[in-house]
């Protein structure tokens, strides 16, 4: 009889501190913070994975990717001059000519 009761007892912590892990996950999924080899090695390998399926998923023409390239090199010297204007704008605004 002492023994069932036991087992019983056991049982009810057991499901308690399962149960208590499992409300208090959120707590600690929320908290966790990989460090950067860690989440360099997970984007090396999410990269290495969808490497072969890249074509399929985005099937562009190398028209396109010429466009997208000079997009770029736009886009990089628009900031570039933006930089330059926003020097100048604060040179003339602290009166240094």
């Amino acid at each position: 009889m002492l023994s069932i009761l036991v087992a019983g007892t056991a049982v009810v912590v057991a499901f308690g501190v399962v149960g208590g892990m499992a409300n208090n996950s959120r707590f600690w999924v929320s908290n966790f913070n990989p460090n950067k080899k860690k989440i360099q090695d997970d984007l090396r390998t999410m990269k290495a994975l969808m490497e072969p399926k890249l074509e399929t998923i985005i099937p562009w023409t190398e028209e396109e990717k010429s466009l997208y390239q000079l997009n770029k090199l736009m886009l990089k010297r628009k900031r570039k001059v933006q930089q330059l204007l926003k020097a100048l704008l604060f040179l003339f605004t602290m009166n240094r000519w």
